[in-house]
């Protein structure tokens, strides 16, 4: 595995901790990049945060929306399970809490 596929599997794992972690499961691409940018994932551009938000709804771990703001991701049950670590999944990083 590179690199780059550990980055972007800790950045999804970030997606789904960040939205489980609003009051109403759900944010803006936009606003993610922000959340994320602000902690350890300065690294993360705008375009990765939407990719990984493609991926993750294709998973059907967050549900994908158009605003007038831009692209909205909505925490489902199947990713707020991941955001607990009450499962793990190929593709997305393991907390750092699991042994």
């Amino acid at each position: 595995m590179s690199y780059l596929d550990f980055a972007v599997k800790l950045l999804r794992r970030a997606i789904l901790v960040c939205l489980d972690q609003m009051p109403d499961r759900s944010m803006t691409t936009a606003e993610l990049h922000i959340w994320i940018s602000d902690r350890q994932y300065s690294w993360a551009t705008r375009d990765m945060v939407e990719s990984c938000g493609q991926w993750l709804a294709e998973q059907c771990y967050v549900e994908m929306g158009a605003t007038a703001t831009g692209v909205r991701l909505a925490l489902t049950d199947r990713g707020a399970d991941i955001a607990k670590s009450r499962v793990r999944v190929p593709g997305v990083a393991k907390s750092a809490t699991e042994a």
